[in-house]
């Protein structure tokens, strides 16, 4: 991956976090800017020849993540976010970023219930989630999910990935 595409990336992704921490969403316009920054910068470097590529990254991002938006783990923001920066990326890059993402995430809300301690609640409510029942886990243990995001982010530009 150039160097540039890194540093836009990483500029795209720190803006959604600092717009996530600070106003508990990602917002529309700028889901849209980043979708059509991230698909020209691919049309540019790879010409019509990226676009299968670039459309199985889409997919992938959103079979992976739709689960977690329906489950309400990630915001429709997050996931929108998400969705749009696949087009930059390719397949393996944007699984290996899933990935990386949902671990971060979940240690990031795993350290801020147990900081919280309402680690009992938390089990608690995952209990009736999984068999079905009308709780649900509280919206007490969301987090800023583009932070995990970055995170996932930074850990694969570090270490080249995982699959």
């Amino acid at each position: 991956m150039n160097s540039w595409i890194f540093y836009i990336l990483s500029f795209l992704i720190l803006s959604a976090c600092v717009m996530d921490i600070t106003t508990r969403r990602v917002s529309n316009v700028f889901v849209l800017f980043s979708a059509l920054v991230c698909f020209s910068l691919h049309f540019y470097i790879y010409g019509t020849s990226g676009i299968i590529s670039s459309l199985t990254s889409f997919a992938i991002t959103f079979a992976a993540l739709l689960p977690l938006y329906i489950l309400r783990v990630i915001g429709g923001g997050d996931f929108k976010f998400f969705v749009a920066l696949s087009f930059i990326l390719s397949p393996l890059i944007t699984t290996d970023i899933i990935l990386l993402s949902i671990l971060w995430g979940g240690l990031i809300g795993f350290i801020h219930t147990l900081i919280s301690g309402e680690i009992k609640s938390l089990l608690y409510s995952t209990y009736f989630k999984i068999k079905g029942l009308s709780r649900g886990l509280s919206t007490d243990f969301k987090i800023p999910y583009t932070i995990a995001y970055l995170l996932g982010w930074l850990t694969w530009y570090r270490h080249g990935g995982i699959l």
